[in-house]
């Protein structure tokens, strides 16, 4: 819809723009004032649109810079958080691991924590009815 109405416009840009290149110089100063007004006003719109597609594209490559700049810093946010979670496994810190694991609201390992958790209930379970 938008194209369409972009070259409607171009095709009555074009169509004006051909019979003012044409009109004689001396049919009269008003006449060709007006004319050159039009064609003038006709050459500042085709340059606004370049200018406001410019501008766009601009904004647009920013936004995309900002975002990708966001997820980076989330990216290593989450590498650190990662690091230490793995160095409260390495010295055997499990309530030290389960808080991070809380506070990182990290929904896998929440999952995966909850079975091992009733594994090792089960497990116990089972060494109970052994012995007894």
């Amino acid at each position: 819809m938008a194209e369409t109405r972009k070259e409607q416009i171009e095709s009555h840009i074009k169509s004006w723009l051909k019979p003012l290149k044409e009109l004689p110089t001396n049919r009269g100063e008003d006449l060709q004032s007006k004319g050159l007004l039009v064609l003038y006003g006709l050459k500042l719109a085709e340059l606004q649109n370049k200018m406001r597609l410019n501008a766009r594209s601009e904004y647009m490559l920013q936004r995309n810079a900002g975002v990708q700049a966001w997820h980076g810093r989330q990216r290593r946010c989450a590498t650190g958080q990662e690091k230490l979670r793995f160095q409260a496994l390495k010295l055997d810190d499990q309530e030290a691991y389960m808080k991070m694991v809380e506070e990182n609201k990290h929904k896998h390992l929440k999952i995966l924590l909850g079975k091992t958790n009733v594994l090792v209930r089960l497990g116990a379970a089972v060494r109970r009815q052994k012995r007894c």
